[in-house]
């Protein structure tokens, strides 16, 4: 079994969901090595976990006097050093040899490619063309007090060749006596597909960047470095927009799927979706399984005219579109408050579906688009969708989230959840069914404390956890704090990290971990423990990789350097008792 790396990339939030053991952390292990003078001048590219030979092998590369050297350290499971070896390397031979290289020989023959992308009317365009692609050559640039450095990669160009724009056909009933270039000009408008989301079947990492990417919720432990705009020649796209008549600036009842060749663009299939009166996407998100979901409200009079509105201000539509074009999944169903600030789908492996985020319901009266602009919510909604039907639907209050509020024992007090100045973040499902949402204080640019939601299995809330900052800084406060959650192998307790801020060199932000424990039956939390950090020594993790589960991710290893880079540091914690 291999190992999994947890990523972060600068102060981004990442929840990351994985399995862990955690009841009373227990530091196993924990040693420091001084790094040789190339390895501290240089950048870690690699580092890997052996479950079979227990060892860690380590790569720094550092450019030298035009030359690059690469120090690859192997320690063994206790973190004693095994071997240390620097060699000098072309980048062709090091592009070969290691993963984090995005460099190749082969050549490019401008591989014929799609992009879809709204034109400035919004009107949906397919664009068929070749890319060319040269070299860019590593660099590093300063934004700010910190030092940025680019991997070189390679620079694609697009070159256009073709063009179509996908109609609906349509028929109108005109009032008699309508002039004919009126209905000339709305029957062309009519025709027109509006974007409201896309998708390719083919992976957008056909083009190689050079730059790593993280899938948190792909398990894998791989280096991602190829990224892409663009689809292969040999896919499908699928399109989703919405119908727009010109005449009197209505929105027509109607919704539309289509699926086109990127070969040739000819269109391979269209599935309209009506409705009764105006209705407009409120959120739409792309599902692991290549399927299109969408959530929709109905649309006031100001914007269905000639039409009715929809009398129901809580009557909401949930969509499913598969990678055929064809409608997979709609569900009809009257939303507890007709402002829904969706944050997130999330699909899981079994099928099921979750819907959730911020609402309000103090405005019931008045639709989602005349509210779209409120920040103040009243509740907070959850959805779940299984076998293609609606398993529930909860709202829950700010008040019951006020007396279900839960702190470490050793954490002095801080606010429940609000409904305002709050950025939701992902969600973790437990094996068992429990659901956990968090978020973080937010006001302007600056963050504050964070508060963690456990729902029970039909959507209820159990209880709120609180974190409390401890580095309260500008430069922590100022982005959001990266935090994981994820489930123990005993399947009763979960894993709360939260990493700290403690300022930043030139080269990386100082983070220190502080780890928790989450008891689901009893929906309690235990106290943070930090590692690597405190009044005797202050070690920090690599901003890239903050922890590493091995041992059928029983443990976890937390690995960095002190401020100045030149101490390597080893921690490896028991999660379990």
């Amino acid at each position: 079994m291999r190992k999994k790396l947890f990523y972060l990339f600068g102060i981004s939030l990442f929840l990351i969901a994985g399995f862990s053991n955690l009841n009373a952390q227990k530091l196993e292990a924990e040693k420091t090595h001084e790094l040789s003078k190339d390895a501290k001048k240089g950048y870690l590219g690699l580092f890997d976990y052996n479950e079979s030979a227990k060892e860690y092998t380590m790569v720094f590369v550092r450019e030298k006097n035009k030359k690059t050297i690469y120090e690859t350290y192997k320690f063994d499971y206790d973190f004693n050093l095994i071997s240390q070896n620097p060699e000098e390397l072309s980048l062709v031979a090091a592009s070969k040899k290691y993963n984090f290289i995005a460099y190749d020989e082969d050549p490019w023959t401008n591989p014929s490619v799609v992009r879809v992308e709204p034109n400035m009317m919004g009107q949906i365009v397919l664009r068929k063309g070749t890319i060319s692609r040269r070299w860019v050559k590593p660099s590093s640039y300063t934004v700010g007090s910190y030092i940025v450095s680019t991997y070189g990669y390679w620079k694609y160009d697009f070159i256009e060749e073709k063009k179509i724009k996908p109609k609906i056909e349509v028929e109108i009933d005109f009032v008699p006596g309508t002039p004919k270039m009126v209905k000339n000009m709305a029957l062309k408008s009519a025709e027109k597909v509006f974007m409201v989301a896309y998708m390719t079947d083919e992976p957008s990492v056909n083009v190689q960047t050079g730059k790593r990417h993280f899938y948190p919720r792909s398990g894998e432990t791989v280096y991602f470095k190829k990224a892409s705009d663009y689809t292969a020649a040999s896919g499908d796209i699928v399109i989703v927009g919405r119908q727009f008549c010109a005449l009197n600036k209505a929105y027509w009842n109607r919704f539309t799927a289509l699926k086109y060749s990127a070969k040739d663009l000819t269109q391979k299939n269209e599935t309209l979706i009506d409705f009764e009166f105006g209705t407009d996407t409120i959120y739409k998100q792309i599902l692991p399984d290549q399927t299109i979901a969408l959530i929709l409200a109905p649309l006031p009079a100001v914007y269905v005219k000639p039409g009715k509105p929809n009398p129901n201000t809580l009557s909401f539509t949930y969509l499913r579109i598969d990678s055929d074009a064809n409608l997979k999944e709609r569900i009809e169903f009257e939303s507890p408050s007709s402002l829904w600030k969706i944050n997130n789908i999330e699909l899981l492996p079994n099928g099921d579906i979750y819907i959730f985020g911020q609402a309000s319901m103090a405005k019931n009266s008045k639709y989602y688009k005349q509210l779209a602009n409120d920040t103040k919510f009243d509740n907070f909604q959850l959805m779940k969708i299984s076998n293609g039907k609606l398993d529930f639907l909860t709202t829950t209050s700010i008040e019951e989230f006020e007396k279900k509020l839960q702190l470490p024992p050793n954490m002095k007090k801080i606010k429940s959840y609000e409904g305002k100045k709050f950025k939701v973040g992902l969600m973790t499902i437990s094996s068992s069914g429990d659901i956990f949402v968090s978020g973080q204080e937010k006001s302007g640019n600056n963050y504050g404390n964070i508060n963690l939601f456990h729902f029970d299995t039909k959507g209820k809330l159990k209880a709120q956890y609180g974190y409390k900052l401890v580095e309260t800084s500008k430069e922590a406060t100022s982005g959001p704090t990266i935090h994981a959650e994820f489930e123990n192998p005993d399947n009763k307790t979960f894993t709360w990290i939260v990493y700290e801020i403690n300022g930043s060199t030139d080269a990386k932000l100082l983070i220190y971990p502080r780890v928790a424990t989450i008891d689901l039956e009893k929906a309690t939390v235990s106290d943070f423990v930090a590692y690597g950090y405190d009044k005797k020594q202050a070690f920090y993790v690599d901003n890239s990789r903050p922890i590493v589960l091995i041992d059928n991710d029983e443990k976890a290893v937390f690995f960095g350097a002190d401020k100045k880079d030149k101490i390597l540091w080893f921690s490896r914690v028991k999660l379990g008792q």
